[in-house]
């Protein structure tokens, strides 16, 4: 049988470069993106649904699934295996993702792993017969080194027997299907993209420059009240207070700092929204930056209720989100010092390499909790581009807007967990409608990622936030008083929200 197995294997992926016409593929998968490819035919696409994903293919009737990612290392780390300067064999990607597989599916059967040279770039291939949910598949992927720091993936998952799979016709063409899908893929030029963003960033790090105190203070806004508009119907609200700090609230009403102790600012959200009738969801938020951007800490909650929900538990649902960011200068050990440096290092003479270094760290640690448990914590490695909570809801009016220009930052995701590109694009004075109403306005055009739906954001040539609109959710953001609220929402609450706590239940 085993014999038979590796046959199986080699017939599934003899070769890329000679994949069978038969095979029907889809529609090409393109975006800002290393590779594009072809999924197999009738295809489903699901957008991104889990932070690990791009996108993911469905074909229903065969029970197939092929799903696209890429990864970014902290470090390079090579596709083959290599070995060190002593001579110690290291595990490329391509053995330490068959180590993953091994490691989640102990049962899982290896049926081929190798590295196959495809022009420009190189593709590591596994093919393993596993068991996943209670059911036998067939596990195909195909790693894609852009570098030794970034890969793209695709695999496909689909059913096979447990015993004489390399007999079944399924297995078969479930197997020519992704020798298709795999000799599809194409390499994306995407030196534009990266020439935009390297310009952008260059543009940031000037804007970074002059966000000192005065600046940031003289942006604040103490209180504001916003209402949320869909196709002419309110929807929700929002009351926001921006504070000089020293933190986050204490108490209720903290007592008024003296200037000297003021060293960042703060900014509070109470939010209701009702995206269905007799359902409501209530953010209470507090994010607190340093000046210097060097520190900040942020607290988020969410209630998700639904009074009309036959499961009891339905009812009422719950998230809370505690994260802060540090930059520190710590000493590391120089992972390069050689053995003459530690005998120069003990007899306390002088070395032209010192043991440790001083390095720069700047990490980001985020906490969850909802109704289910504990999350495990997030922890990210921040680049210098970072921008903190309370700066990117401060964003739309700290950015020039004498002129067009584009900037880019790094900004925390929630729902996806990552640290991902934040794109500004300051555009050209122009006529907008906002409430029925035409005013004359700068717009600014925010959106996470790059190919996110973008929110325009409008101010007044003197820089008075006017309304924004994101016409994907046909959602309009208009700015209003405490008199129209009460007016729209009577049981309005316009105060201070409070830190992230878990609700009592009834």
């Amino acid at each position: 049988m085993k014999y038979l197995k590796i046959t199986l294997a080699s017939m599934l992926l003899l070769s890329v470069v000679h994949a069978q016409d038969d095979a029907k593929l889809g529609t090409r998968f393109t975006g800002p993106y290393d590779i594009s490819f072809q999924p197999f035919a009738d295809a489903r696409r699901i957008e991104r649904q889990v932070p690990t994903e791009i996108v993911r293919y469905t074909q229903d009737d065969k029970k197939w699934s092929l799903v696209f990612d890429s990864a970014d290392l902290p470090r390079e780390i090579p596709l083959r295996d290599t070995k060190d300067a002593r001579g110690v064999m290291q595990a490329g990607y391509l053995t330490a993702a068959v180590n993953t597989l091994r490691s989640g599916n102990a049962q899982a059967e290896i049926l081929r792993s190798e590295v196959l040279e495809l022009g420009d770039f190189r593709i590591g291939l596994i093919v393993a017969h596993a068991r996943e949910k209670n059911q036998y598949v067939l596990f195909q992927q195909a790693i894609c080194e852009i570098s030794p720091r970034r890969y793209c993936s695709l695999v496909m998952i689909s059913p096979a027997p447990e015993k004489n799979f390399d007999q079944d016709l399924a297995v078969r063409e479930a197997g020519q299907a992704f020798k298709a899908i795999v000799d599809s893929i194409k390499r994306v030029d995407l030196t534009a993209i990266r020439q935009d963003q390297e310009d952008r960033l260059i543009r940031t790090r000037g804007l970074f420059a002059n966000w000192n105190a005065a600046r940031l203070t003289k942006t604040l806004l103490p209180e504001q009240m916003l209402r949320f508009v869909r196709e002419g119907k309110d929807i929700g609200y929002a009351y926001i207070v921006e504070q000089p700090s020293d933190g986050l609230p204490r108490t209720a009403a903290d007592p008024p700092l003296a200037p000297d102790q003021v060293n960042g600012v703060r900014v509070g959200m109470r939010i209701r929204t009702t995206p269905e009738p007799g359902q409501t969801v209530d953010v209470e938020s507090w994010m607190y930056v340093s000046f210097d951007r060097r520190h900040e800490v942020w607290s988020h909650l969410t209630v998700f209720n639904n009074p009309s929900a036959k499961n009891e538990k339905d009812k009422q649902q719950w998230i809370t989100e505690v994260g802060s960011s540090d930059k520190r200068r710590e000493r590391e050990f120089d992972a390069k010092a050689g053995s003459e440096d530690f005998k120069d290092h003990d007899a306390g003479q002088d070395r032209e390499k010192p043991l440790f270094r001083e390095v720069e760290k700047y990490l980001l640690t985020v906490r969850t909790e909802s109704r289910s448990g504990l999350a495990s914590p997030v922890t990210r490695q921040l680049p210098v581009f970072y921008l903190p909570q309370a700066l990117g809801a401060l964003l739309p009016r700290l950015v020039p807007i004498d002129q067009p220009t584009s900037y880019a930052f790094a900004s925390y995701d929630g729902p996806s967990t990552q640290v991902m590109f934040r794109y500004i694009d300051v555009l050209q004075e122009q006529d907008v409608t906002l409430d029925g109403k035409k005013v004359r306005a700068v717009g600014v055009s925010d959106r996470l990622g790059l190919q996110g739906e973008p929110t325009t954001h409008y101010l007044s040539r003197d820089g008075k936030y006017v309304g924004s609109i994101n016409n994907a959710t046909k959602l309009e953001i208009i700015p209003t008083d405490r008199a129209t609220l009460a007016r729209l929402w009577p049981q309005t609450n316009l105060t201070q929200p409070d830190l992230a706590q878990p609700p009592v239940s009834k």
